[in-house]
């Protein structure tokens, strides 16, 4: 006879996700609504990446900017620098002592403040580099994190579907039992009606051939005939009310071995259904493996429900 099987109310893990998974991973993996609160956790660490993400942008379209007016400003001063040097050059081959004296002295402060405008463009370009290699870092932090809550996230329905398929298989074996008890009674009552309607049908042929003698003799009185034409037509009509029971007896008894025969079905069905998510889930669990481990990492040992699991989890963010 088929049989719902039992689920634990622990959750069954694959050979894989017990190989791979850390002794909080593990639990994490059998305490119902942990899956949930790590992908509501990876969510927010999604949104948290996407502002981070906007700001670095920002300090790399800053930097962007800051480092081409640096680097106009360096331009500027080496052009002023040469143009000083060449008015320099011009009062030497002119022979003018006290203009060479001042024009050299200005072609050397301006290519002092030209070496000056260089580094510290120099210095704008890296700072500008840093922040796009910075902006390019929380890009991927953004996609590794929105991913990974995609992951969590089908994990998390994939437990709640295997829960709700549970709970039909075991809400559907309970009536596929309830069905073939009744089927059983119904069983035990058909036999009961089909042997009293067989035993009245026995008396009331007795009774009639005792009637149908008692006529064909003629010494029987006239008031005993009548009393046992009476009792003959009394057990008629019992043998035909038992009979009429066995009969809806066994009319119960067939459409309570077809409610049976469903519910069974329906049993196996809703078995499938449930041992098919438990497999969904069981797949989908050692995609998350690595996830689940670090997202736990240092749970303590009293964090034996979603709730606690969650307060853990988002301590570690606000820390």
């Amino acid at each position: 006879q088929w049989r719902l099987k039992q689920r634990k109310v622990q959750r069954e893990l694959s050979e894989s996700v017990q190989r791979r998974a850390t002794a909080s991973g593990k639990q994490a993996f059998r305490t119902p609504g942990v899956m949930a609160a790590i992908a509501a956790k990876k969510q927010a660490d999604a949104e948290q990446a996407k502002q981070d993400l906007a700001k670095e942008q920002a300090e790399a379209r800053e930097a962007a900017e800051k480092a081409a007016q640096e680097l106009a400003e360096a331009q500027a001063a080496e052009a002023a620098a040469k143009k000083a040097e060449e008015e320099a050059e011009e009062a030497r081959k002119r022979g003018d002592a006290e203009e060479t004296a001042r024009m050299e002295a200005a072609a050397a402060a301006a290519k002092a403040q030209a070496e000056k405008e260089r580094l510290e463009a120099e210095e704008a370009a890296a700072k500008a580099k840093r922040e796009n290699e910075e902006a390019a870092a929380a890009y991927e932090k953004l996609k590794k994190e929105k991913e990974e809550a995609e992951r969590m996230a089908a994990v998390a329905a994939a437990e709640a579907k295997a829960e709700e398929d549970r709970k039909a298989a075991e809400a559907a074996a309970a009536a596929a039992a309830k069905a073939e008890a009744e089927k059983k009674a119904a069983e035990e009552q058909a036999a009961k009606e089909a042997k009293e309607a067989e035993m009245a049908a026995a008396a009331a042929k007795k009774a009639d051939e005792e009637a149908k003698a008692a006529e064909e003799d003629t010494d029987t009185d006239p008031m005993a005939l009548l009393l046992l034409q009476k009792a003959a037509e009394a057990a008629k009509a019992k043998a035909a009310a038992e009979q009429a029971e066995a009969e809806a007896a066994a009319a119960k008894l067939a459409a309570d071995t077809q409610l049976a025969a469903a519910a069974l079905v329906k049993a196996q069905e809703d078995q499938a259904a449930s041992d098919q998510a438990n497999a969904d889930l069981q797949s989908k669990q050692e995609d998350v493996v690595d996830i689940v481990n670090e997202a736990t990492d240092g749970a303590p040992a009293e964090a034996q429900d979603a709730d606690k699991f969650k307060a853990f989890l988002f301590a570690a963010t606000m820390e």
